[in-house]
């Protein structure tokens, strides 16, 4: 009986409520920056900022969960086509992770915006890995591929939920992953 309610339980932990809405805002080369990722310093250097938003629905949806994280990767969406990303955060610089903070993210047009932040390749110079660190090697200045996002809580029963994913053309990655970073002051003029 005990091995049945395990079973169900992981069944049942694999379904997730999509919220629809979600959307692609921007995306630019950025050097790393306490004003973008608050107090964080991964060490990569640099990074393609893709600025995505959701309907308040999601924000609404999120309230009581433990965490939120981002889901970036080549399209299809896969476990072995992931890409590294860190996020989200607010327009503001302040971390996202936990859903308490989404409730204070910057509002302009009725949705909430933040930042999940790409490293552009694997491996990057310079930069030391765990040597479990398995990491498929990429690079998005040469990448063919669109790239697919999403935001995802996790959980068991009715609490996991996920947003739509939202894909980004390959020739658009490439040339921003190409492009010079701009001043972290300039951000709020750039759209796509």
């Amino acid at each position: 009986m005990l091995a049945f309610a395990f079973f169900a339980a992981t069944l049942l932990g694999g379904c997730e409520r999509k919220i629809e809405g979600a959307r692609f805002e921007s995306i630019v080369a950025v050097n790393e920056d306490p004003a973008l990722i608050g107090g964080a310093k991964p060490g990569y250097g640099r990074y393609v900022q893709i600025e995505i938003s959701t309907p308040q629905e999601w924000n609404r949806a999120i309230e009581d969960s433990n965490g939120v994280y981002p889901e970036v990767g080549f399209c299809p969406l896969k476990p072995d086509n992931k890409l590294l990303a860190i996020g989200p955060y607010g327009i503001d610089g302040r971390s996202l992770s936990v859903s308490s903070d989404w409730g204070v993210v910057s509002e302009s047009d009725g949705r909430k915006h933040f930042r999940v932040f790409l490293v552009p390749g694997h491996p990057m110079p310079q930069t030391k890995y765990a040597s479990s660190f398995n990491q498929k090697p990429y690079d998005l200045k040469t990448n063919k591929q669109d790239i697919c996002v999403l935001i995802r809580v996790p959980g068991y029963f009715d609490d996991a939920m996920t947003t739509n994913t939202v894909r980004i053309p390959a020739n658009v990655v490439a040339k921003v992953a190409q492009s010079e970073p701009i001043p972290a002051h300039a951000l709020g003029a750039t759209r796509r």
